[in-house]
């Protein structure tokens, strides 16, 4: 890697192929360098997490596209990471999950963020979710809620004025993160 000849010592996160998806990491080659940190991304299944696709037909756990989600199958999703990490005798500290998210409006999403939050910590992976407080799409802004937006709200986007929405930290899905976080920050 020519940015080593420059800087040795920050580290350089290199995302995995088709998206970051987990189950590439199967063709991942590992470097050398201590200081490389592997990412991907969560959004599987995206049938389910993509709003547009789910359109309210799946909810988690449950059965997305013919294939039972639930957290057994999360880990065996994600078991390509782990296989990469055993064979390659890396550190699970050498993990990021880049992203990980759904729409907020996707029923069981707070049980879909315990259940990833748990495979996450229990491989010891560092995490971010997407997003926090996007500023341009409520999509993924889990302090929202699970309930669609006021039409007053996108009248008002429609007019160019400013629309304060209500925000909790208190909803579910927006919960799972913050106590996930909370246990992090304490060990």
């Amino acid at each position: 890697m020519a940015i080593r000849e420059v800087d040795k010592n920050t580290p350089i996160i290199l995302d995995s192929s088709a998206y970051a998806d987990p189950n590439t990491f199967k063709n991942f080659i590992p470097h050398e360098d201590p200081n490389v940190i592997y990412s991907f991304h969560m959004y599987e299944p995206f049938a389910y997490t993509n709003n547009k696709r789910n359109n309210g037909k799946f909810t988690y756990p449950g059965v997305v596209d013919d294939t039972q989600w639930d957290q057994a199958k999360l880990r065996d999703y994600m078991s390509a990471v782990v296989n990469f990490l055993n064979e390659h005798g890396i550190p699970s500290n050498k993990i990021l999950v880049g992203e990980f998210g759904g729409h907020r409006t996707s029923p069981g999403l707070a049980k879909y963020f315990a259940d990833l939050l748990s495979v996450f910590e229990e491989n010891k992976w560092h995490f971010a979710f997407y997003a926090f407080r996007e500023d341009s799409w409520d999509g993924m802004d889990y302090e929202l809620g699970d309930k669609p937006l006021p039409w007053a709200y996108w009248k008002a986007i429609e007019k160019g004025e400013a629309y304060t929405l209500e925000r909790k930290a208190a909803h579910p899905s927006f919960l799972e993160i913050k106590k996930s976080l909370a246990k992090n920050k304490e060990s």
